[in-house]
């Protein structure tokens, strides 16, 4: 009997141990579940991340094809009216300075006019 004993015990040891090791992987299984189901959450995200960076480099795109078309054609614009207003300021300086110089010879002419009055009693 002490020998059925023993092959008991062995056995009720071993089926300890199968329940140990059935309950260890349980536990994995239900992580390994937990672990998929977070991976699949992590796909769901990155999805949903790599769509909203499609729609930013949509609106990127956009945005540069606007600056092209609406902001240069408004910068040429400006840039034509800057050109115009700088050649007509010039001009109005150039004429200004003609007529400055005008009536300074107006003047020098004047006052010569005054002295040839003044040493020429006839004239006068």
């Amino acid at each position: 009997m002490d020998k059925l004993e023993l092959i008991l015990q062995k056995m009720n040891s071993m089926e300890c141990k199968m329940d140990s090791m059935e309950r260890k992987i349980d536990s994995m299984e239900h992580k390994m579940d937990s672990m998929e189901h977070r991976m699949d959450s992590m796909e769901r995200k990155m999805d949903s991340m790599q769509e909203d960076i499609s729609q930013v480099k949509d609106n990127i795109l956009k945005l540069n094809v606007r600056m092209d078309s609406e902001v240069c054609f408004g910068i040429k614009i400006i840039a034509d009216g800057h050109a115009d207003l700088e050649r007509k300021i010039n001009q109005a300086l150039l004429d200004s300075k003609s007529k400055e110089h005008l009536h300074v010879k107006l003047l020098c002419l004047e006052t010569e006019i005054h002295q040839i009055k003044r040493n020429c009693p006839q004239c006068a």
